[in-house]
Parts: C-alpha cells; structure tokens; sequence
C-alpha cells in the first residue's frame, strides 16, 4: 500500500510526507501473526529525509469469535528501524484489543484499544512518554464484496508536552475475486498534532 500526509508523524514535522509499505498476515486457528514493513519521503522545512519506518511485528489471538461478537487480543514490538539521527533509538512494545459488533444483516460497530511503552532514550530537548490509543466506528457492507466504514481516532504523541493526535477517517474496502481486494481511505485532522489531510490506497491477496 502507500499514502501521503502534510505531517511526518515521526519526526512531528510539518511537511508533505508519502509512505509505502507491505503487510503481511499469517492465520493459523485463532491465532494471527502480522508483519508490517514501510518506507517514507518526507518534504519538511528542515529539507528533505526519507528511510524506514519502525518495523512493526504483532501477534493476536481470537479471545472470542460467534455470530455477533468478536472479541482480539494482541502484542506486537516495534523495532527501531527509523533512524532519527539522533541515535537513541530503542526496541518498544506494545499490547492492544479490538472488538467488532453486527448491528442488523449490515452493519457492525468496531473499535480498538492500546498502551505502547517507549523505550527511546530520552534527550536534553526531547522528553519521549508510553502512549494510549483507541478509535471505534462504524462498518456498513455495501454487498457481498464491498464496505465503508467512519471512525474517530486518538492517539498520544510519543513526544511529552504534544496533544493528542485525533483524527476522523472514512474507508472502503473492495473485494475483486475470491483472492484479489483494494481499499482507500482519507483521514482529516481534528487536532493541532494531525496531519490536515491524508489519504491513501492498498492492494492485496488472499492465499487460500
């Protein structure tokens, strides 16, 4: 997939930022495994940067799955990948919980909870903290191959002293075949600490 920000969320600098990246999940009974390996360009006023993200490597497990409910639990490490320059970059964890509701044939509520403690050393002008995350929305399933869903999002800065960045997002998803799917979404910023605009696209394969 890739994407494009007016904000590089890393460095929390103003600039137009694109991203591209490969996720892989792996599903074995109730457990998944997912990989998430990614690229950036960033334009600031500070001139231009570009390298790896944080490579993010998570593992869930299906806490509870029926007709109505489903019910995840995770952890995952972010390994220090980036590199700021900086040279404090440390390996960092987190844990996380999600959740879906079906309300009707239709539609289902969504929504995800999580804590990451930061382990980057802290800096005579840079100060890092533990984060909290969550969004929820809504899903409705246009037919049998196609959704659209809107939610809400906030997360804190890794940075003390930085507001928390709360957006809104509006996705939809595509199923092309049995193996083939795509998907794009646009999030708008609400808070100072948000990127004004993004948006972008994904492409992808089932293996049966």
């Amino acid at each position: 997939g890739s994407g494009y920000s007016q904000t590089n969320y890393s460095s929390l600098q103003s600039g137009d930022t694109k991203n591209s990246y490969i996720q892989t999940d792996i599903y074995f009974d109730r457990w998944y495994f997912q990989g998430i390996v990614s690229r950036y360009s960033s334009e600031t006023q500070t001139g231009s940067k570009k390298g790896w993200d944080d490579t993010l490597l998570n593992l869930f497990y299906k806490l509870l799955t029926n007709e109505y409910l489903s019910l995840n639990i995770g952890a995952g490490l972010m390994l220090p990948t980036y590199e700021s320059g900086l040279e404090n970059e440390e390996l960092d964890y987190k844990t996380e919980i999600d959740f879906k509701y079906k309300i009707g044939k239709s539609n289902y509520f969504f929504g995800s909870y999580g804590h990451a403690w930061i382990k980057d050393r802290n800096l005579s002008l840079i100060r890092y903290k533990n984060t909290n995350s969550f969004n929820i929305g809504i899903n409705h399933i246009q037919n049998s191959n196609a959704s659209y869903s809107i939610s809400y999002g906030n997360s804190d800065s890794i940075y003390k002293n930085v507001k928390a960045i709360q957006t809104l997002e509006i996705s939809y998803s595509l199923d092309i075949d049995s193996n083939w799917f795509i998907g794009a979404y646009y999030d708008y910023g609400l808070s100072s600490s948000a990127s004004g605009n993004s948006m972008g696209g994904y492409i992808g394969y089932y293996f049966n």
